[in-house]
């Protein structure tokens, strides 16, 4: 939900306040926050702790090869996809401030897509 109202927050800063690349930190910010406060009040009001498992014991660190074999090499993909997005979000600043808060926009409706 944060995430489409980060296209009005954007709309709201970038074009009718013109606060330029300041409009697009706090627009990111503002929806940054709103997912942090949404994932407070859903674990608060919604007993989660009940269906989590909180017994660790040693079993929990045997063969950990198995899972590293699987585990680095996707968390080495999702680093290149986030450094490769952060990348481009940099190279757009030398752009105009229209392409910048385009390229925003079409970052955030990839991630509703996905």
């Amino acid at each position: 939900m944060s995430t489409a109202l980060h296209i009005g927050w954007c709309y709201l800063f970038i074009v009718k306040l013109e606060m330029a690349i300041g409009g697009a930190s706090l627009a990111i910010c503002i929806t940054y926050s709103s997912n942090f406060f949404a994932l407070v009040f859903y674990t608060t009001m919604i007993d989660v702790k009940e269906r989590c498992i909180w017994n660790f014991n040693m079993q929990a660190f045997q063969d950990w090869s198995s899972y590293l074999k699987l585990g680095l090499p996707g968390t080495l993909m999702i680093m290149l996809d986030l450094w490769c997005y952060e990348i481009i979000t940099l190279s757009s600043g030398y752009l105009k401030i229209e392409a910048t808060a385009a390229q925003i926009i079409l970052g955030n409706v990839m991630a509703i897509c996905n």
